[in-house]
């Protein structure tokens, strides 16, 4: 008889029981490098998770190396789609944008979990910015990617100063809680996650593979984790037009973070990064998220009775003499400009962090 083959699910549960009590080196081993290209005209990158997914991801550059702004997209989404571009172009003159296809989304691996593992993804990105030389790194989710930047930044712990986890998040049309079933949206989302149906329908129509059998155990949903968030700042955004989710999730979320925080009902807004690209108005508050994170305080520190110290936030980051020439502006993920040359020595956390730093991922992602 051959080698028995080992259970998804108990591996899965293994996983998740890490979640509560990891730190962060242990948290996530990433290995970025330059994917070979493949006929598409953006190849991006590689980024392999600490749970071994290979995901697809893009950097493009910024003014400096202050600030990076990680977008992680909603349910069915892609960084390559038009309105995740036109969100990274609002946020490039605040900083630098990485953008990545969650697990079982557009070129990446895996099956989506819904916001469950997508925790690991996430913090190869954030950890891809580390090493890329940004000083600062804010985590930006819409929708199902606005539950991952929440439930993240509460299971690292986050803290504060050197080695943090992520430096600001920011959650558009995320969820409180889990089973949001009130909405006519909603109760088609669950149709397809649920039903074998549903998920053929989401595979081969909505390009997003979803791991079947439902989440066991049920994960911590954001509400349960916000308020480990606290000292980093948290920014709740969500529209009184949210056809998704209504107010109380963000009302919640906000209720149950610590400080910092803030809540930004936006008027007449829709849902997630589709309303944020398309809608004028959407397109305005992009740019105040933008502005918002970059008069973020840096330079912070922690005393010794655990108040939390800043320095001045007008301080200057190390430029990298601002977008490269050769860029449009227009998309997130120009080719070319994906790795930007910046080596390790911006990385806050220590080298062994980064688990096997230097081997490089090729082949494709998709």
């Amino acid at each position: 008889m051959g080698r028995r083959r080992p259970d998804p699910l108990l591996e899965r549960i293994a996983v998740m029981k890490r979640f509560p009590e990891v730190s962060v080196p242990e948290f996530t081993r990433i290995l970025p490098g330059q994917r070979r290209s493949s006929g598409h005209l953006e190849p991006g990158q590689t980024l392999l998770t600490a749970d071994g997914i290979r995901l697809n991801a893009v950097h493009r550059a910024g003014v400096d190396r202050r600030w990076a702004f990680v977008l992680c997209h909603g349910f069915s989404g892609s960084w390559r789609t038009g309105d995740m571009a036109q969100i990274a172009k609002q946020l490039r003159p605040y900083g630098g944008v990485i953008a990545f296809d969650f697990r079982g989304h557009g070129q990446s691996h895996g099956r989506s979990t819904l916001g469950d593992l997508e925790v690991f993804d996430l913090h190869a990105a954030v950890e891809w910015a580390r090493v890329l030389g940004y000083e600062n790194v804010a985590t930006v989710g819409f929708s199902m990617g606005a539950s991952v930047v929440v439930r993240h930044a509460g299971l690292c712990g986050s803290g504060v100063g050197p080695g943090s986890a992520t430096d600001a998040v920011v959650s558009v049309s995320g969820p409180g809680w889990w089973f949001e079933k009130s909405t006519r949206p909603m109760k088609l989302v669950h149709w397809l996650v649920q039903h074998p149906v549903g998920r053929a329908v989401s595979s081969w129509h909505l390009k997003t593979r979803i791991l079947p059998n439902g989440w066991d155990p049920v994960p911590e949903s954001p509400m349960e984790l916000v308020g480990r968030i606290s000292p980093v700042p948290l920014l709740v955004v969500h529209g009184d037009a949210d056809k998704y989710f209504p107010l109380t999730h963000a009302e919640a979320l906000y209720a149950a973070a610590g400080e910092p925080r803030e809540l930004w009902i936006e008027p007449g807004f829709g849902h997630a990064e589709a309303a944020a690209a398309r809608e004028a108005a959407g397109r305005e508050m992009v740019g105040r998220i933008g502005r918002w994170v970059r008069a973020l305080p840096v330079g912070v520190a922690v005393g010794e009775d655990g108040e939390v110290v800043r320095g001045d936030g007008d301080g200057d980051g190390d430029s990298n003499g601002g977008v490269s020439s050769g860029a449009d502006g227009d998309d997130v993920g120009v080719s070319g400009d994906a790795v930007g040359g910046a080596g390790e020595s911006g990385y806050k956390g220590q080298s062994s962090d980064l688990g096997e730093a230097g081997e490089v991922m090729e082949g494709e992602a998709g």
